[in-house]
């Protein structure tokens, strides 16, 4: 009898080990992945300084009629960019969620010259994309397995030597928004390789989806006047390009301005839950439509961008699909938001 209660005793202590084990290995990728992308995001810059203004946001004179500056005006060469992925890389069927791109004191280069030189500045960029993974796959195991068709967040990271942030026009007053985006739209996508590698690499298997909020520290009592983005987008050079003149546009609030926060939300599934998925489903390699249509695009207060988040969920569960939310708000130190910014 004492045998007995012993073997029932260790048989559950070892279940609930397994399962705890189990839960802490499904998501282990996913959640180094998430520590990656907040660590660099609280690390982008955009090198701010002060120039002067002949007028119109210009910070060189006209040439056939040179003016006396009329005032001082923050200026920068780097760019930071987040919004639908829709938006900044092409209404594409194997996205999902929301991208960003920024610049980072990585010290990431491939010459040998520069290896010393730890704060090398780089870009870095997130998205979610699905598709299979023969590019990622050395040649012999290409040939010897069957493709493998998994969403996965991808890393835009080009060494110091192809940072192409700098590239002419890209800071000219009245461009437009896809000339102030061709630092890094071009490498995105099949066959974009800097010296036989490429700058778009995969990091973690099975996020289906990673969103990114700017907000003010107050974002849950958001009203009107407090929402930094009504479609989720923040660009720091779309004063280049937008229409309105208005100073509480956000264009102008923005001109070369980092977001003070930024909320990151990445959802995670688990590798049974999409065999499982893809078997019941008699084998289809097509994008699962785990997220739904039309959400996270339209922001008119925190609620809405909740509500977004527990529709995926129901949508989720009702698919009997694994799934983890990993969500953390970063402050970006950079920012240097006052109530006198813009």
């Amino acid at each position: 009898l004492l045998m007995v209660m012993v073997f029932q005793m260790v048989d559950q202590v070892q279940k609930t080990w397994n399962v705890a084990r189990t839960r802490v290995s499904q998501f282990r990728e996913a959640r180094v992945a998430f520590d990656a992308v907040t660590r660099n995001l609280t690390q982008a810059t955009l090198n701010t300084y002060y120039d002067y203004d002949y007028g119109n946001g210009l910070s060189v004179p006209d040439q056939n009629n040179l003016q006396v500056p009329k005032r001082y005006q923050r200026q920068s060469d780097l760019h930071f960019i987040c919004g639908p992925s829709s938006t900044l890389l092409g209404d594409a069927d194997n996205r999902t969620g929301h991208a960003i791109f920024f610049q980072i004191p990585g010290g990431f280069g491939t010459k040998s010259e520069n290896s010393q030189l730890n704060d090398l500045l780089n870009s870095r960029g997130y998205f979610v994309e699905y598709g299979e993974d023969s590019s990622f796959k050395p040649s012999f195991l290409s040939e010897q397995t069957k493709p493998r068709y998994r969403f996965r967040l991808m890393e835009f990271r080009p060494p110091t030597d192809k940072l192409l942030v700098y590239l002419s026009g890209i800071k000219e007053a009245g461009v437009d928004a896809a000339g102030v985006r061709k630092w890094f739209e071009p490498s995105i996508g099949e066959g974009a390789e800097f010296d036989g590698g490429t700058v778009v690499r995969p990091i973690a298997d099975n996020i289906i989806a990673v969103f990114f909020l700017p907000k003010f520290p107050d974002v849950q009592n958001d009203s009107n006047l407090k929402i930094l983005s009504d479609d989720y987008t923040y660009d720091s050079r779309e004063w280049q390009y937008a229409n309105s003149s208005s100073i509480y546009s956000r264009a102008a609030y923005s001109k070369n301005l980092l977001p003070p926060l930024i909320e990151i939300t990445m959802v995670a599934v688990d590798e049974k839950s999409m065999i499982r998925y893809q078997q019941l489903n008699g084998g289809d390699t097509s994008m699962p439509a785990f997220v739904p249509k039309t959400r996270f695009e339209r922001y008119t207060n925190y609620q809405s961008f909740t509500d977004d988040l527990d529709e995926m969920r129901d949508s989720l569960d009702n698919k009997k699909v694994s799934f983890r939310v990993f969500n953390q708000t970063v402050p970006l130190r950079g920012a240097g938001w006052s109530r006198t910014s813009s």
